[in-house]
């Protein structure tokens, strides 16, 4: 019920947004929610992004955003999100060159440029 709740809820802020799978050596391990049709701060809107337990700080996080900042890099735009401020995946943000840009409460908003970032941006996701 909570998942339906909340995909309808991103159905309708983000009705454009691209709904991927994610793998790992051909295994379905998590999903990415993107939204790239905002033109006002020409930036990719990270939506969602979840692993399964299993396949959680072994790089996936890591390769998948390097991944997302080269594609943003080659079309000059940023990347925007919001995390609950309990999340531990704020870590892995900053150390991708993620800055907090506001708050609101129990969230927080981030944002990565590729002036900012460009030293985040090495490996490869496949």
């Amino acid at each position: 019920m909570q998942f339906d709740i909340q995909r309808r809820s991103y159905a309708m802020q983000y009705p454009e947004s691209k709904h991927l799978l994610i793998y790992v050596e051909q295994l379905p391990v998590g999903r990415l929610l993107l939204d790239e049709s905002s033109n006002e701060e020409k930036a990719i809107q990270l939506i969602d992004v979840s692993l399964l337990p299993e396949f959680r700080n072994q790089g996936v996080g890591t390769r998948l955003l390097q991944h997302l900042q080269r594609l943003a890099s080659e079309t000059l735009r940023g990347i925007r999100l919001s995390v609950l401020q309990s999340n531990p995946a704020i870590r892995l943000y900053e150390r991708q060159g993620f800055m907090v840009t506001g708050e609101s409460v129990p969230y927080l908003r981030m944002h990565w440029h590729p002036a900012e970032g460009a030293a985040t941006q090495e490996g490869d996701c496949r």
